[in-house]
């Protein structure tokens, strides 16, 4: 068990809940139903370490849970970044590098007709530079619009001596094929496509250094811990949550995702529902926790 952790943490958990956020726990109106809240605080009482996995940055993050939301840890940033959320201690951040940063940008540019977003290091990953192609998606100019007071355009070449987080491409849905391109020619980063949480059809591809996803970042938090996958239970809804599913030992999707997904884990009823609390609840049973 890590000595870095604070103190708190630094005792025995029985297992791990670790849940995607949007469209998981949290429905499309930012509702979290109230049995979801009451099983997420009954994990409390049976020593079972509640986490949040989400895409979204630290900053968007804080401004929709409050400090009082019923989890221990927040894995935030697709696994960029982890933050003891009783705490407040950011444990562990992930950035590309200087050169990352600037060959993704001279990359993309050389692509062809992408529009993407760069977003600076944590815990500023909220703010970004965009460069707009010839024919952006409406997707990438109604997010550009929506966080106007942080965004700036990306001057020729990605400024000297300068680490990002990620780097966001954003695409129409009959460009999924572009997906596959950019994850096959770019094996030395992570490349996660999630679906757009504006339009909830878009498909934003994230660029991230190679050792960041939700499971690889949920798998260091667990051996801090002293647990292992086998005492894990995930819960998501897209495609960025897959790699996170497939790591845990016990797997669940809500009714709401893609036909992939529900075709190849376990479903539990919807987020609005209490799909997660459904979960939870039968994940708790098979391990005749009581």
């Amino acid at each position: 068990m890590s000595s870095n952790l604070p103190e708190w943490l630094r005792k025995s958990f029985s297992g791990l809940v670790v849940s995607d956020l949007d469209g998981t726990l949290r429905g499309p109106g930012g509702e979290i139903s109230s049995n979801v809240l009451s099983a997420l605080e009954n994990l409390e009482e049976k020593n079972i370490l509640r986490v949040v996995a989400t895409g979204r940055s630290l900053h968007s993050t804080k401004k929709i849970l409050s400090e009082d939301f019923p989890i221990d840890m927040l894995i935030f940033s697709s696994g960029a970044g982890v933050l003891c959320w009783k705490t407040g201690d950011l444990l562990r951040k992930h950035s590309l590098e200087e050169s990352q940063a600037a060959e993704l940008s001279n990359f993309l540019r050389n692509w062809g007709d992408l529009s993407f977003m760069v977003h600076q290091e944590i815990p500023e990953n909220h703010r970004f530079l965009f460069f707009e192609a010839s024919n952006p998606t409406g997707d990438f100019l109604r997010r550009v619009e929506l966080h106007r007071e942080h965004a700036g355009i990306l001057a020729d070449s990605w400024p000297a001596k300068t680490r990002a987080t990620q780097v966001i491409v954003i695409l129409s849905e009959t460009e999924a094929a572009i997906y596959n391109q950019l994850k096959d020619a770019l094996p030395s980063y992570s490349v996660i496509r999630t679906t757009s949480p504006l339009d909830h059809t878009s498909i934003w591809v994230e660029i991230f250094p190679k050792h960041v996803s939700k499971s690889q970042t949920t798998q260091w938090l667990a051996e801090q811990m002293g647990l292992t996958a086998g005492a894990a239970m995930a819960i998501g809804n897209d495609y960025n949550d897959m790699d996170l599913l497939d790591w845990a030992g016990a797997s669940f999707v809500v009714s709401g995702a893609p036909g992939v997904l529900k075709g190849r884990y376990p479903v539990v009823g919807s987020c609005e529902s209490g799909g997660p609390a459904e979960a939870i609840e039968l994940w708790l049973r098979e391990r005749r926790v009581t």
